[in-house]
């Protein structure tokens, strides 16, 4: 008799876990939750009317939540759930970058750069809370793209229709928004542009995730098994 584990029992083992491949996509849902809250625990105030009550969805950034003190100097009670946001976010894209290399298996160096850059992405990014904002948003941002681009000119099972719309329709936002921020022109977009940007990333993120699953297996038939 064989010690090793049976069919049935390797399966049951591997339902214990979340697959890797739904871990980024529950990040990004739980993020969207976490900071959904913490705007509407945000005060208010933004640079243009730093008095102004509650979150604005088109003139606040999102690193306004992780300010701890608004523009007005009130405390930001919000703070601690939108750092606790960025965390799981960031643990989410972690997992992605080092799991998204095995939709281009035959690739190792490529495999190599994007799984260094993606997680030194997602370890530099939650310093965006602190004093080196400014670096991390370069720093971050150039890693990110690297592994972006790396991830969309590789070929795979990834590169559908629609993730390369959402992927051509982020690096527009993307660029946009940091030729907004570099250039000071269009100021009173850039809030708007940079949730436009995070949103259409974390959709490329979620339906590149979603192509880890790989090949459905066929539906197995109903009975007792094969009829005679």
């Amino acid at each position: 008799m064989s010690d090793a584990p049976s069919f049935d029992e390797r399966s049951k083992a591997g339902r214990s876990l979340p697959p890797v491949w739904s871990v980024p996509i529950v990040a990004a849902f739980v993020f969207v939750g976490l900071y959904a809250t913490a705007a509407v625990l945000y005060p208010g105030g933004t640079y243009q009317e730093p008095s102004r009550s509650g979150y604005s969805f088109v003139d606040n950034y999102f690193c306004d939540l992780l300010d701890a003190q608004t523009k007005a100097g009130r405390g930001n009670p919000g703070r601690p759930v939108a750092i606790a946001a960025m965390v799981v976010l960031c643990v989410g894209i972690s997992v992605f970058w080092w799991s998204v290399p095995k939709l281009f298996p035959g690739a190792r160096v490529r495999a190599a750069v994007v799984r260094a850059s993606g997680l030194a992405s997602g370890l530099v990014t939650p310093w965006v809370a602190t004093r080196a904002h400014d670096a991390v948003i370069h720093g971050a941002g150039l890693l990110g793209v690297i592994g972006f681009v790396g991830t969309m000119t590789a070929p795979g099972s990834h590169r559908t229709r629609t993730v390369e719309v959402a992927a051509c329709t982020a690096i527009a936002f993307v660029v946009a928004n940091y030729l907004i921020w570099v250039t000071r022109v269009g100021l009173a977009w850039m809030a708007l542009v940079q949730k436009g940007a995070f949103s259409f990333f974390l959709l490329w993120m979620v339906l590149v995730a979603l192509r880890l699953r790989g090949p459905r297996a066929p539906f197995e038939k109903r009975g007792s098994g094969a009829r005679s």
